[in-house]
């Protein structure tokens, strides 16, 4: 298979950035975000975030934050607060996610270790704009995990889409009308194949190509919405599928065109 899609989002998100630059996002001038990155790399552990992070607005920066602290797991231990250094913040949060991995170490009973001088267990996470209207803009991730001890890496795609003015995510409800509609299932089945075809390297186009790969169990005409919520992109609606959803280890972005919201 060919590497995992978060390793194809995450080209150009530089995760090793260490210092902060504003930029405005290409579709409007109305929000500026700030290009921050901070890395923690000791004791056999590495943790490496960058992300677009609203320059000013406390309401969308208070939702931003929201959404990357759950994409780290980090709700319990975190506190979830806006920054008008959004620098400052990004330290913050690789720090903590380099104690939470710390903390998850020893409680194994592992010790963190190199190999080759680097990092064995290691955490990288991405975020961009992706997408912005005069009333919203989607956040876009990727992140990649692996803690020594368990058997495999773990990966993951994830955005979301936030209301300029109070900071609020639109939800599935708010993106998706016509879910069981023929058109909807149509595109959905079609993106599939679509993923399929990328990861195989090999052209699906039937029903039963899908089976082989998906399980006989599933029905490539009502195919099933991932967990998490939909967000706008600029080619109509992101769904991002768990690693678990439809093959294992190996999460998805399926895009559906607009006209068929």
């Amino acid at each position: 298979m060919k590497k995992n899609l978060w390793i194809v989002l995450a080209i150009g998100l530089a995760v090793a950035c260490t210092q902060q630059k504003t930029k405005t996002t290409a579709s409007s001038q109305d929000i500026k975000m700030d290009s921050v990155g901070f890395v923690v790399s000791k004791q056999g552990i590495k943790v490496a975030i960058s992300t677009d992070f609203p320059a000013e607005g406390e309401a969308l920066q208070q939702g931003v934050a929201r959404f990357i602290t759950a994409q780290m797991a980090l709700e319990d231990s975190f506190k979830v607060s806006s920054s008008d250094n959004g620098q400052e913040w990004v330290r913050l949060l690789a720090e903590a996610k380099y104690n939470d991995l710390k903390a998850l170490l020893d409680e194994g009973g592992e010790d963190a270790d190199t190999q080759d001088g680097e990092p064995m267990t290691t955490f990288t996470a991405a975020f961009k704009c992706v997408y912005e209207t005069d009333d919203c803009i989607s956040i876009q991730g990727a992140w990649d995990s692996f803690v020594k001890g368990t058997p495999h890496p773990n990966s993951g795609i994830c955005g979301i889409t936030l209301l300029k003015g109070d900071g609020k995510p639109l939800g599935r409800s708010d993106i998706l009308k016509n879910v069981d509609d023929k058109a909807f299932k149509l595109q959905l089945k079609e993106g599939i194949k679509k993923w399929l075809s990328d990861i195989t390297e090999t052209k699906v186009t039937t029903d039963n190509q899908m089976k082989e790969l998906l399980g006989d169990d599933i029905n490539p005409d009502n195919m099933p919405l991932p967990e998490a919520a939909p967000y706008l992109v600029k080619d109509g609606v992101a769904l991002p599928y768990a690693g678990d959803e439809l093959l294992p280890h190996e999460p998805a972005l399926i895009i559906i065109p607009l006209n068929t919201r």
